[in-house]
């Protein structure tokens, strides 16, 4: 049985508004059946109501141009077999017979030559993906992007797939993780896209909590500390590429060099609250190796940090206000750009009055920061890949080791000792606390302070 159409679907097909459709079933122009109170249309009625009207508009176009309109039979096209209604239609020829190839096939598919001319390996390759044969090397999108492969790569696998290397080349998962590991047997910091793609959201995701989650910040302004209830952080994120289900091939798993925003505002008694503080996590990982290669093990140039520096320090003089910057690497940063942010005192390096940096290597944890810089040291602890519990432990030791040559120790000196947030010394202090060799008191305007317990044989 035929498919009967009804109105909407024949305004579909021929893509005209509603109203044009009704008026042309309803005049009797494309033929119709009323069943009841609506029209159904015969889908081969609809195709011949089409192809009507197109040799009518090609007739008169001819008219208008003055050629003689043509009453043969259509030609076909020598590649598709796709019909020609018209003289005038643009069309190409075949190289060696001049036989018609139809306009689709001659600019969109690249044919130069008729299927009977069209033979050979060499000259009919097939796509080095997907295996579809092609008119000839013309009409590739591209060939493997793999140095020496010059396979080629058709259209829909280049476009639909985003594919940019053949399937012999294609980075597997097998293929990235055994090179991954011969680079790394070789000292190379390489990464494979998938590390790469967790470490950036472990990185980005333990900053936004602890920024959440802070008890109190410094605020640069006045050099003091600000509680939590005065503070109002509001944290948006930035990245290159949208949502990972609208990337193609090794995008889906790439890092996409998002960075976090924290806009830090603190209320000063009845005034409104003040911007006094933007922090700034971004990752700065070559995405276009992984997208490629599906791993990376070339560590981050001293060219790319300082065009990263340079973005922010721009942002920061627009707005007015200090700006902590983290640069996050997956494979480390070159000598030449550790020495540029956190190299010794005297040497050129980043300077800038309303912007404080640091390096985080986000495979070994590693924190580059210039130590003579202070405005830089109450934040390192929100950009630290360490957990929190590896935190607590690194404070308690801290804490046991001042205490061997002292009487007690209090929690300030622990946070000037160490950049931490207060939140985590707390933990620490408390943690010694509970054991029967110190005390913990609380001391007005001191804070928490820990001390030796007495000795039970004194």
């Amino acid at each position: 049985m035929e498919r009967l159409l009804d109105i909407r679907e024949v305004a579909e097909f021929l893509r005209v508004e509603y109203k044009t459709a009704y008026r042309l079933v309803t005049s009797g122009e494309i033929p119709a059946a009323k069943i009841g109170k609506s029209y159904r249309i015969k889908q081969s009625d609809l195709v011949a109501y089409f192809e009507d009207r197109m040799r009518a508009t090609q007739e008169t176009i001819a008219a208008k141009a003055g050629v003689e309109p043509s009453r043969e039979e259509p030609r076909q096209c020598s590649w598709c077999g796709a019909q020609i209604l018209s003289k005038l239609a643009r069309t190409g020829e075949c190289e060696v017979c001049a036989a018609v190839i139809c306009e689709n096939c001659s600019t969109v598919g690249g044919v130069r030559r008729c299927r009977d001319h069209a033979v050979g390996e060499e000259e009919r390759p097939a796509c080095g993906v997907c295996g579809t044969e092609l008119a000839g090397r013309w009409a590739a999108a591209a060939v493997c992007a793999e140095e020496g492969c010059e396979r080629p790569v058709c259209n829909d696998c280049f476009t639909r797939d985003g594919a940019r290397r053949c399937l012999e080349h294609t980075p597997t998962p097998a293929k990235v993780a055994e090179e991954v590991a011969r680079l790394r047997e070789k000292g190379k910091p390489a990464v494979s896209a998938q590390e790469a793609r967790v470490l950036e959201a472990t990185f980005l995701s333990r900053v936004e909590n602890r920024l959440r989650s802070a008890k109190r910040l410094l605020d640069p302004t006045l050099g003091d500390y600000a509680p939590a209830d005065s503070l109002s952080i509001g944290v948006s994120r930035e990245g290159r590429a949208g949502p990972a289900t609208k990337a193609k091939g090794l995008e889906a798993i790439a890092p996409r060099n998002e960075a976090l925003l924290a806009e830090v505002s603190l209320k000063r008694g009845r005034r409104k609250k003040d911007h006094v503080l933007t922090m700034v996590a971004c990752s700065l990982a070559h995405a276009g190796a992984h997208e490629e290669r599906g791993y990376d093990a070339a560590p981050v140039s001293l060219a790319e940090v300082a065009e990263a520096l340079a973005v922010r320090a721009r942002h920061a003089e627009s707005v007015g206000v200090l700006e902590v910057v983290a640069l996050a690497s997956p494979t480390g940063w070159t000598k030449e750009a550790v020495a540029h942010v956190a190299g010794p005192e005297g040497k050129k390096q980043f300077s800038h009055r309303l912007v404080a940096a640091c390096l985080v290597d986000t495979a070994t944890g590693t924190v580059h920061a210039n130590e003579h810089d202070d405005r830089l040291r109450p934040y390192l602890y929100f950009f630290t890949m360490e957990s929190d519990e590896k935190l607590v432990e690194r404070c308690v030791s801290a804490a046991e080791e001042q205490l061997l040559a002292r009487n007690s120790f209090s929690l300030r000196d622990l946070l000037d000792l160490l950049p931490v947030e207060e939140r985590i010394a707390e933990l620490a202090f408390r943690k010694l606390g509970s054991l029967a060799k110190y005390i913990l008191d609380q001391i007005e305007d001191i804070g928490l302070v820990l001390s030796h317990a007495p000795d039970k044989d004194t």
